[in-house]
């Protein structure tokens, strides 16, 4: 028998604005130009960000900051909870977009959400 463990893990999502100077980034409305995860771990908040080059994950201490909205100021904040399947294996192509890489983070499959736009549509009216 196939046993799949699942766990609920909150998050929050961050869209907002972004520096970079592409013509696709351009194209989208702001603040949905960007999309990172955060998850709140009690003593300090998980970052995942999804840049261009590289994934910066990181760790902030609550104690430096400990509202949210502080960390991202002028950004759209969604809190979500997740159900995540350890042993679910039954994931889309990607481009390897913030939006991807968010998708993963909070167990997402759905291949027609491309824009960090989408996503807020998705999460906010499934």
């Amino acid at each position: 028998m196939n046993h799949t463990e699942r766990t609920i893990s909150q998050f929050y999502i961050v869209f907002s604005s972004s520096k970079l100077n592409h013509w696709f980034i351009q194209l989208l409305p702001a603040p949905f130009q960007h999309v990172l995860a955060v998850r709140d771990d009690g003593l300090y908040w998980t970052i995942i960000d999804p840049l261009c080059s590289h994934i910066d994950a990181r760790m902030v201490l609550k104690d430096d900051c400990a509202d949210i909205g502080q960390l991202f100021p002028d950004s759209v904040i969604l809190w979500h909870k997740a159900l995540l399947e350890a042993d679910a294996m039954t994931w889309t192509l990607g481009i390897g977009s913030c939006v991807d890489v968010v998708k993963r983070v909070i167990g997402l499959r759905d291949f027609w959400v491309w824009t960090p736009h989408q996503l807020y549509k998705r999460l906010c009216h499934g």
